[in-house]
């Protein structure tokens, strides 16, 4: 499995763009964008299954000793390591600037990281078996639904704000819960993938 993580974030990797867009999202001192790299990220590993899907790397695989549980389970990591290194480079680059630049202070909310990084989450949870299911081109249907969601999320952050001072035991939660949602995709993914390769 460790070999298809590493395959997989070379190939994201090669793309230098990505990265570039990430770093700009976390600089500027915007709420809605700093958290916006951290969804963004989840959505990274469907550039990898669309370089798989081109190259026919499914063919190549099949010929290696590599179980349906890795198949699936390695692109579920490859998100999940993603989303926390994106999270922890804007908490330290938000802590940093904030000492010199004012502006900077209010992005370092951990409570809301945390809700956005459940999003994110669930946003994996829902996209993935999607592509394993109809393919990434068919697949993208759902992430442009998913990507109109999140601007429209974007647009309440106040509301996320004043949820967290309600309760604050919301964000973990909300936690809990798309890890379930993960365990259920997880689970999900198994099976179409297993059905693909019987077929």
């Amino acid at each position: 499995m460790k070999g298809l993580i590493t395959k997989d974030l070379l190939t994201i990797a090669s793309h230098k763009m990505y990265f570039i867009m990430i770093a700009i999202f976390v600089l500027i001192p915007d709420q809605f964008l700093g958290n916006f790299a951290i969804v963004f990220a989840a959505m990274l590993p469907i550039t990898a299954i669309a370089y798989d899907e081109r190259s026919k790397w499914q063919e190549l695989e099949s010929m290696m000793p590599y179980s349906n549980k890795d198949k699936i389970l390695s692109k579920y990591l490859l998100a999940y390591m993603l989303v926390f290194a994106v999270l922890v480079l804007s908490i330290v680059v938000h802590s940093i600037l904030a000492l010199f630049i004012s502006e900077y202070k209010e992005l370092v909310n951990v409570s809301l990281m945390a809700i956005v990084v459940s999003v994110a989450l669930i946003i994996i949870a829902i996209n993935l078996p999607f592509i394993f299911k109809l393919g990434v081109e068919k697949g993208r249907f759902v992430f442009i639904g998913l990507s109109v969601l999140i601007v429209m999320l974007g647009t309440n952050l106040n509301s996320f704000s004043d949820v967290i001072k309600i309760g604050n035991n919301v964000q973990y939660y909300l936690f809990i819960i798309a890890a379930i949602i993960n365990i259920a995709s997880i689970m999900i993914s198994y099976k179409i993938n297993y059905k693909k390769c019987r077929n």
